[in-house]
């Protein structure tokens, strides 16, 4: 048969050719398109209600621009009102009794959830973060996925000095973009500014109020915007713009965040970004843990198991329906034992089950003012929502608290020393927000060595709840800085008959103990730690020390080895458990703890001379005169060198510079 070769348009009519072509651009289109860049933005602390596009009177005009492109969510919930906990559940699509994340300490994001930085890594993608501040620090586990995490805050990268907690926007976005810049690939970075988070201090020039530090952070996110514009950038990059969590500013009492669950502090920004998307409001409410599902979904990765979120994505497409929000606050009752909070807002309602419940009418009462809880009037609904949270086998998350960062989290404004476990109490915390203000009042004296001040304020509050276990613990440090020692031990003591804070109360105890030299008390409180918490490396540390003053020897030996086998050893540690074996005897294993302590400290004085001690005893000379010289110790190589011939260039070289 003969085949004709005219053209395929003479053969077929115009309308079935451009058809057909359509059909083939259609189904090789997901073959051919590129991988989208992904840019999360996370304003930490940052209210809906502050930001132009969602109607506050001061506008911002670079995230405006952005809304005004975008799709903006006008009713997005936050499920905890704390910085870690929040990204948590934006990282991994899950609820905080899911991940089991609860508070900013004691705290961290298990292995076993996938972050989305994890998800876009393993598909390809270049994955960055920059934090703001410390409280998402790579040891909280936040940072896992990413190739590039850059937390070293004080570490010279702000033009300001002293910025150990925390920096500004400028600082992360200038990181960022050089990290930007150097990919070759798609990338996903998280961007987290940090600036509106109480201590309003933002870069003269801008009022120094909360408004202010936002009005700051929108022209660096004017900046963001600017250089994916110049580098052509905007039309394939996802850009997701939100915040953790809101702020009280007085309202209902609370200064910050972290005690109550109102709109104030939960209700946040979204913004998404991306190709092809329509710009447009949804009015639907929606919620934090539905932004991982969102965007994988959005750019395009293998479905992911085990969201309990949702993807927005059909609400961009029609679909209308509010997505019911659970949110919670542990941080009272972990610090206090005060009762625990948890909410439930769907259909403009809002149900806080506490103590005393409260039920809210958001659109009579956007403000929360007017409860008109009644037990008939929560939906059953409602209860089958907040069922799915309260008796759930929430997964171990906890780490053992560290001064370091409690001392860290501390600057950032928060109060710190609370428990890894829940206490139970009926206490509600509305009954205590101006007891939690002094003592917020009495923290921040303490953290400028006001102890007169943070002394009065600590026994202000315990005049009015003389339980309160947090203000009797800080009071009893207090004292101690003031040497009043006596006083702090009756304190701790009396701490201990409350099952929170035991841990950390005995530590605090047997500290004490030691500055009055009380030796045998303080190892009997490390040791009722230890026969409960076997690994505790605070513990292990200071038993150590206490068996090494009572002469304990043997038992200081084990507990050095316990602890080395959990963490590197300190330059102290290593010497003093060196000291015991020089006196055993042992000069093998004190040989070992020398260089441990060399590497904790290559220039430890105290190392080099033990060392080269033991050198000299093998009679291993070269050796133990490099090691001399590494001590600054001349009297000894010539000591060493009258007695010993040593032919080497290398020890004439030293002999020579030995005055």
């Amino acid at each position: 048969m003969k085949m004709d070769r005219r053209p395929l348009a003479c053969i077929m009519d115009r309308g079935n050719l451009v058809r057909i072509l359509f059909f083939f651009l259609l189904i090789a289109t997901p073959l051919f398109a590129a991988k989208p860049n992904v840019l999360l933005l996370s304003i930490d602390t940052l209210r809906a209600d502050h930001l132009g596009c969602y109607g506050y009177k001061t506008k911002t005009p670079a995230i405006d621009e952005l809304a005004a492109g975008s799709i903006l969510f006008e009713n997005t919930i936050s499920q905890v009102p704390l910085t870690l906990p929040s990204h948590s559940t934006i990282f991994t699509g899950l609820y905080p009794d899911q991940h089991g994340v609860r508070n900013n300490e004691n705290f961290v994001l298990g292995d076993k959830f996938k972050t989305l930085a994890e998800m876009f890594r393993q598909n390809g993608y270049n994955t960055g973060g920059v934090i703001g501040s410390f409280s998402l620090d790579s040891s909280f586990g936040i940072h896992r996925g990413f190739q590039y995490y850059e937390d070293q805050i004080g570490q010279g990268h702000d033009p300001e000095t002293n910025r150990h907690v925390e920096r500004r926007a400028e600082t992360v976005w200038k990181l960022g973009r050089k990290w930007i810049e150097s990919q070759k690939g798609p990338w996903f970075a998280f961007l987290h500014f940090f600036d509106p988070h109480f201590g309003f201090n933002p870069p003269s020039g801008y009022p120094q109020t909360y408004d202010g530090e936002i009005s700051y952070t929108d022209k660096v996110i004017g900046e963001i915007l600017q250089f994916l514009k110049d580098t052509k950038s905007m039309d394939s990059t996802i850009i997701v713009l939100l915040s953790d969590h809101g702020e009280s500013l007085g309202e209902h009492g609370e200064d910050n965040h972290g005690v109550f669950l109102y709109d104030a502090t939960l209700k946040v920004p979204l913004v998404i970004h991306a190709p092809g998307l329509i710009a447009q409001r949804i009015a639907n409410q929606v919620r934090l843990v539905d932004v991982a599902p969102t965007l994988v979904e959005l750019a395009g990765l293998p479905k992911q198991t085990g969201f309990a979120g949702e993807s927005l994505l059909p609400l961009s497409k029609g679909a209308k329906r509010d997505l019911p929000a659970y949110s919670e606050s542990y941080y009272t009752n972990l610090l206090m034992g005060w009762a625990p909070l948890h909410s439930i807002r769907l259909n403009q309602k809002k149900w806080i089950d506490a103590p005393k419940p409260e039920l809210y009418d958001l659109p009579r009462d956007p403000n929360e003012l007017k409860n008109v809880y009644s037990s008939s009037a929560i939906p059953s609904s409602f209860r089958s929502e907040l069922q799915k949270h309260v008796h759930r086998n929430t997964p171990d998350a906890k780490q053992e608290p560290d001064p370091e960062t409690q001392e860290k989290l501390a600057s950032l404004g928060y109060v710190t020393g609370g428990a890894p476990k829940s206490g139970s109490s009926q206490f509600d915390p509305k009954d205590g927000i101006a007891l939690w203000i002094e003592i917020e009042m009495a923290v921040r004296a303490a953290q400028l060595s006001k102890w007169a001040e943070a002394e009065r304020h600590f026994r202000n509050v315990l005049t009015k709840q003389p339980e309160n276990v947090i203000a009797r613990k800080f009071l009893a440090n207090v004292l101690r800085k003031e040497g009043k020692n006596d006083e702090a031990i009756a304190l701790m003591r009396r701490a201990l008959q409350s099952n929170l804070h035991q841990t950390e109360t005995r530590l605090h105890l047997a500290e004490a103990y030691v500055d009055k030299k009380q030796y045998p008390e303080a190892l009997t409180q490390v040791s009722a730690i230890l026969k409960e918490e076997p690994e505790n490396v605070r513990a292990l540390a200071l038993a150590a020390w206490l068996q090494s003053h009572l002469q304990k020897d043997q038992d200081a030996l084990q507990t050095y080895k316990k602890l080395a086998s959990l963490r590197s050893l300190s330059e102290k540690e290593a010497l003093q458990a060196a000291g015991i074996q020089l006196t055993s005897r042992n000069n093998q294993e004190a040989e070992k703890y020398f260089r441990i302590a060399l590497q904790a400290n290559p220039e430890s004085v105290a190392a080099w001379k033990g060392l080269a001690l033991i050198l000299a005893s093998k009679q291993q000379w070269e050796e133990a005169v490099e090691a001399f010289w590494k001590a600054g110790d001349c009297e000894s190589i010539k000591k060493l060198l009258q007695r010993v011939e040593i032919a080497s260039s290398r020890i004439e070289a030293i002999r020579a510079k030995c005055p």
